[in-house]
Order: structure tokens, then sequence, then C-alpha cells
């Protein structure tokens, strides 16, 4: 397994498409070779690496993620986003689960969010590695308390057009000192993209 990190002062290098303001900076770490070596090991070696660069842990994370809903069973209501998601992954050290049913151009769908400190951040990645096409992360490493808009968040999920989901992440969010994740496969190749204002680039 083959991990490069690498730091873009200037998020528009990286993204041809996103040509707004140039204010935002990132991290990104890619492993090359196949996607069967996305394991704990990998998850934790990205947690380390992003403690080091932040020079402190998370202290809080955010994390989103829509499931579409492909019948009216009770099963899948009774589910929803946390109830699924905790069958495969242990969600004991998150909390303030909050759940929506949306419908989207005719198609339904169940939005949740969950909140993490840094123990659970692996869990929070490899969440987002099975969910990256409907899944995004907000993390931030002070103990200020930011007002997380709700509806706004969740909403983002719904933009399926990648550049315009991310584009509302990064103007929405990252403004207000807060770091967004995401997450994006080529193949063989795997991407996390940690994006902030180019401010707080010595974070």
């Amino acid at each position: 397994m083959i991990i490069n990190f690498k730091y873009c002062p200037d998020i528009s290098h990286h993204f041809k498409w996103f040509n707004e303001e140039k204010c935002f900076a990132m991290y990104y770490y890619e492993e090359f070779k196949s996607k069967i070596t996305m394991n704990g090991f990998f998850f934790h070696k990205i947690k380390e690496k992003v403690n080091c660069v932040l020079e402190t842990s998370i202290k809080k994370g955010y994390l989103f993620l829509a499931i579409e809903r492909y019948s009216n069973s009770k099963l899948e209501e009774y589910l929803k986003v946390w109830k699924k998601i905790s069958k495969r992954y242990n969600l004991e050290n998150f909390s303030d689960f909050r759940e929506q049913e949306y419908i989207q151009d005719g198609r339904k769908f169940f939005i949740g969010m969950a909140t993490f400190d840094n123990n659970s951040f692996e869990t929070a990645l490899a969440i987002q590695n099975d969910n990256m096409h409907n899944c995004y992360m907000l993390l931030k490493t002070d103990d200020l308390e930011y007002e997380i808009e709700e509806d706004k968040s969740l909403m983002c999920l719904l933009e399926f057009d990648e550049q315009k989901r991310f584009s509302m992440i990064f103007n929405n969010f990252c403004k207000k000192k807060m770091i967004a994740v995401r997450m994006g496969s080529g193949g063989e190749d795997i991407e996390y993209d940690f994006v902030f204002t180019s401010v707080d680039a010595n974070l």
C-alpha cells in the first residue's frame, strides 16, 4: 500500500471546476493499488497524519449520510440511517443522531447527521469509504461552538452533482473555520481531501 500526502495551497489547482473564490487550501491523501487494501491500517494512518498536520486532535466531527429508500417496508422505516449503519459499524462513541426523510425528484431518502470525537474518527472514515457518493464530514479542531444549520447541511447530500455539492459545502462551512472531508475514487486509487480556508493553512 502506498499513501501519498500532499498540500495544495489553492484548491482550484487540484479541482479545475472550482473556480470561485481562491480562498481554499487542502491536504489530500492518495492510496494506490487496489481498494482491497482499504482496511483499518489505512484509516489509522490517515488519522495519525491528520492529527499531525493539524498539530492537535479533532475536537468534534459531524458525519452526514444519505440512504435511498427503495420500498415502503416497515424494516426500512425502522432502520432509517443509523440503525442500518450500526449493523456493520460500532457507533457506541457517536452521539446526537438525527434523521429525516426527504423526497427529491421523486426519489425517497433517509438523510442523517451524527457527531463523533477523535476516538471515532477512523470509524467515520470507514463509513465514508463505504458511502463515498452520499456522505461527507465536517471537522473542527477547537472548543468553540459552531451553529450547524441542520437543514442546510443535510440538504447538501441531496445535490447529486458533485461539483455543485462540494461548492455548497466549502462555501457554507469551510468559511466558518470548519474542515470539510471529501472522498473520491479513480478505480485503482482512493483520495481523501481535507479542505479549509487558506488563512487556516497553519492549523
